[in-house]
């Protein structure tokens, strides 16, 4: 049996078992899984102890392991009011998402998603399923792409993002951070920054779960797994000295904790720069700065780097689920950009200049190409952002920091993914 694609999946209240439909030109099958829901978030030994004594009164059942904290019901109404009970009674803010969603993160399946049943279904790189009608397009590229059921999608581009980083966030057994105090740049990325954002993550396994683990700590800079957004202690040999800081995220942080706020402020508007710059400085002063503004400022001879002060780094174990997200999602783009361009060559060959009037296969994959940077630049965006409720300074000062160089086509990030040891089709969530 073959050419299935998966078209519904619904989780049967109480039984913790997910069943999953799956269809094809002659063929409709489902396949039936156990499954419990859950929610997780991050703590530590007391705070796991105090989380259960809260929840006594509830049918909840507990799993605990790298200092997350898990837990599960068969019921997703006694799950629901599980978290919305630790939500009102405490600072955490669990990711908690519809049992379907959570089962098919946890499996790297999508809707839609192309599948081969020999002995056992398995996943394909292949186009899986053309709408036949122009208005069910958008929806069922947005389906795919957020793992969300048609008839549940959010009509707002935020929804769409939060729910893209909330996969990655569920996945990563982390919680949502409060909105941060800040400014944020208002400027739009382009597909190409996205896409350089995206694999910056991806090259250096960057994700909620993987900067600063408790498993891979290194001794010294030297370690291969410091990150360039790491602070070292610099001096300066000029008076009145300011530098543009790679990382947004740290100009913000200097900006709202200095003095001088007025000069910066001035500097800014005059030189219409991005962001808020650092400084003044001045004569054999001391600031701990980014290790990668400390490196190409003492290249340059105009500070001295002297000591580490906070390191950041990123976890040699265990593949960040933001990077493994961002892969699944750049690979499936480069799918629909070069199945697209299949279609229209063959086209031109066997119609001539009829072939320039889009079908449905053309406006499906065009559809997917531009939603999929649709999602790409909205949820680095929110990554990014100092306001956003998924900002951590870590995270995105060590993607500003170590941001790849150069433009790149999704052919190109296509390949670069391809070649990186942390895949989905690797890594197990």
């Amino acid at each position: 049996m073959s050419g299935l694609f998966l078209s519904d999946a619904k989780y049967r209240e109480g039984k913790g078992i997910i069943t999953l439909f799956f269809q094809g030109e002659d063929d409709r099958i489902k396949k039936s899984y156990r499954f419990l829901p859950s929610f997780a978030f991050r703590c530590g030994e007391k705070e796991a102890k105090a989380c259960k004594k809260l929840l006594e009164g509830f049918d909840v059942s507990f799993s605990e392991g790298n200092g997350v904290l898990r837990i599960f019901s068969k019921s997703f109404k006694e799950l629901k009011s599980a978290h919305a009970f630790i939500c009102n009674t405490t600072q955490i803010k669990p990711v908690l998402l519809e049992p379907e969603r959570q089962f098919l993160i946890l499996k790297n399946w999508s809707y839609y998603d192309a599948f081969t049943e020999n002995k056992c279904l398995q996943r394909i790189e292949a186009l899986a399923y053309v709408p036949e009608h122009a208005e069910d397009v958008s929806s069922v590229c947005l389906s795919n792409i957020l793992r969300i059921r048609k008839e549940e999608l959010f009509e707002s581009t935020y929804k769409q993002r939060f729910a893209f980083l909330e996969n990655a966030l569920f996945a990563s057994g982390m919680q949502l951070t409060s909105a941060q105090n800040g400014h944020s740049s208002k400027t739009r990325l382009q597909n190409e920054q996205a896409l350089r954002y995206a694999l910056t993550i991806i090259k250096n396994n960057i994700g909620f779960d993987t900067v600063n683990c408790k498993c891979c700590r290194p001794s010294s800079l030297n370690d291969k797994n410091v990150l360039p957004s790491s602070l070292v202690l610099a001096s300066f040999f000029q008076n009145g000295f300011y530098f543009n800081s790679l990382s947004k995220a740290f100009a913000e942080h200097y900006h709202r904790t200095h003095e001088n706020k007025a000069s910066r402020e001035i500097r800014k508007q005059e030189f219409v720069l991005p962001s808020y710059p650092v400084g003044p400085l001045f004569t054999n002063s001391m600031e701990a700065i980014p290790l990668a503004d400390a490196m190409r400022l003492q290249q340059k001879g105009l500070a001295k780097i002297h000591k580490p002060i906070c390191l950041h780094w990123v976890c040699k174990k265990k593949p960040s689920k933001l990077a493994l997200e961002l892969a699944n999602l750049i690979g499936k783009m480069f799918l629909a950009h070069t199945s697209l361009r299949e279609a229209e060559r063959h086209a031109l060959i066997t119609k001539g200049l009829m072939a320039y009037i889009e079908d449905n296969l053309t406006l499906y994959l065009g559809t997917y190409l531009n939603i999929g940077y649709e999602i790409l630049k909205l949820s680095i965006e929110s990554l990014l952002s100092t306001s956003s409720a998924f900002f951590n300074y870590s995270l995105a000062s060590s993607v500003e920091c170590a941001a790849e160089k150069g433009v790149y086509s999704i052919e190109k990030a296509a390949l670069l993914v391809a070649k990186q040891s942390i895949s989905p089709k690797q890594a197990k969530i």
